[in-house]
Parts: C-alpha cells; sequence; structure tokens
C-alpha cells in the first residue's frame, strides 16, 4: 500500500495491532541487539530509521542510560504516533518527518542505527543504506530487520496464518506479499558492504533476520 493509502484512522488501527505484539515481536529484536551491542556508553544516540510508531526504539531505549533518541518516518501520521508512544513511555524523542533515501540528520551523530522491516520496501535502497551510514560514527553499528527470502515456506506459512486470524483486514490483504518481498541476507550483506560498513554479520536468521554491520 502507498503512503497515501494510509489515512490517521489505518494508521492507528495498524499501531494498535502491533502493540499487542510487542512481546513476541519488537521485544525479542530489541534483545538480541542488546545482547550484540554489549559496550553501550551512556547518552547514546539511537536512530530509528522508518521507525513507524517507534516500539522497536522504545524496547531499546529501556535498557539505556539517558539515551538521545531520534526517530524517522516517511509518514507524517506514524511520527505523529511516535510522539505520542514516548509521551506513554516518558520519553523524550526527536522525530523527523523524512524519506529514509534522504535522511534529514547530521552527519555522523549516532552510536546505532535501528532499520525494521524497511529496507524490502525502499524506492532506493542503496541511497538509503548509504543515509544509514552517513549518520553514524565511527565505530557505530546499523541493525536491520527484514523478511528473509530463503526463509522456511512453513515458518512464513504460519505467520501467515497466524497474521490472517488476528490482524485487521487492510493488513491481511497484503501481507504475504509484502512478506515474500523479502531480500536474502546475504545479499543485504553485499550492499551494506557497498554502503561503506564492514563486519557485516547475519546474527538471527528466520522467516525475518536481522544483520549487523559496523562504520
Amino acid at each position: 500500500m502507498s503512503e497515501l493509502e494510509w489515512s490517521e484512522e489505518m494508521s492507528r488501527v495498524y499501531a494498535k495491532y502491533m502493540e499487542t505484539n510487542i512481546k513476541h515481536d519488537h521485544r525479542k529484536w530489541a534483545n538480541k541487539i542488546l545482547a550484540d551491542w554489549r559496550e553501550r556508553p551512556a547518552e547514546a544516540t539511537v536512530v530509528d530509521v522508518a521507525g513507524g510508531p517507534g516500539f522497536l526504539l522504545f524496547e531499546v531505549a529501556c535498557h539505556l542510560d539517558r539515551p538521545r533518541l531520534i526517530l524517522t518516518d516517511g509518514s507524517a501520521i506514524m511520527v505523529k504516533l511516535a510522539g505520542e508512544n514516548a509521551r506513554k513511555h516518558s520519553l523524550e524523542i526527536e522525530t523527523h518527518l523524512c524519506m529514509a533515501e534522504k535522511l534529514d540528520i547530521p552527519d555522523a551523530i549516532a552510536d546505532i542505527v535501528l532499520c525494521k522491516h524497511f529496507v524490502r520496501l525502499s524506492s532506493d535502497l542503496d541511497a538509503a543504506l548509504r543515509e544509514m551510514t552517513r549518520v553514524l560514527r565511527s565505530g557505530g553499528r546499523i541493525y536491520i530487520i527484514d523478511f528473509n527470502a530463503e526463509g522456511s515456506w512453513l515458518g512464513k506459512r504460519l505467520l501467515n496464518f497466524w497474521i490472517q486470524l488476528t490482524a485487521p483486514p487492510f493488513l491481511r490483504a497484503t501481507f504475504w506479499d509484502s512478506m515474500c518481498a523479502g531480500l536474502k541476507a546475504s545479499s543485504l550483506l553485499d550492499r551494506v558492504k557497498s554502503a561503506g560498513l564492514a563486519d557485516g554479520q547475519i546474527l538471527s536468521s528466520g522467516v525475518s533476520y536481522l544483520v549487523r554491520a559496523i562504520r
């Protein structure tokens, strides 16, 4: 679905549905990221690219000491929802309405960049990866989560079955095609390397993968 088709009502329904899955989805990924990112400095800057309502960002933030949280999204409604959710968590957050391919963020400010379930949707993935690299400090890390083109067929079918049982109708209608649009993790590793990142690793692989790389 294009951004123009996402009304505020639909975006709020989506956010409410995703919030019910935090402990099975965003919290799980946050724990994997935190297990890898062991030397977490106080006042770390975390940038969530195409972060939507901010659920992954907030799950990571609750384990950090006085973090600076920055969320970007190309949807004004999602940026608004992220701000509302930050207030619910008593967190301060900077939000930027911008596309991932042209981030409205200065160079070299982020200790980590998060990007969940966006890369398969990018209009120019290489440009988006270059932008994520640009905003990282030297030694900073990027963590990318997305659907895996090489993921288990059975796992995908089971996830789709769950979505069809529980999700709002407009998500049910598009989910299978969206999931099948995922990239191979190995292909993503090649592209993060081309963007100027090193030490790319697949930290977790299944229906979705978690890829980490370092600037």
